[in-house]
């Protein structure tokens, strides 16, 4: 019973791209395709760099807002 925008999906690879485009809290990984990425909200670091840790980090110590500013 969650809202779309309390939904944070976070993937890489075209199979992620339904999720990018029924949720406005998607991040994209650095290392995907441009096309995922116009797909996606936001592009995170990749996984090379910690990427998914990063965004959860990052949100955690945001008190879990999503805007520009902040990632």
């Amino acid at each position: 019973h969650l809202k779309e925008d309390e939904v944070l999906v976070i993937g890489d690879g075209f199979n992620d791209s339904s999720m990018f485009m029924n949720f406005n809290n998607s991040f994209c990984m650095g290392q995907s395709s441009d096309e995922l990425k116009k797909l996606a909200t936001y592009t995170a670091p990749s996984n090379a760099d910690h990427g998914v840790a990063y965004v959860i980090n990052h949100l955690l110590e945001h008190n879990l807002e999503i805007n520009e500013e902040t990632i």
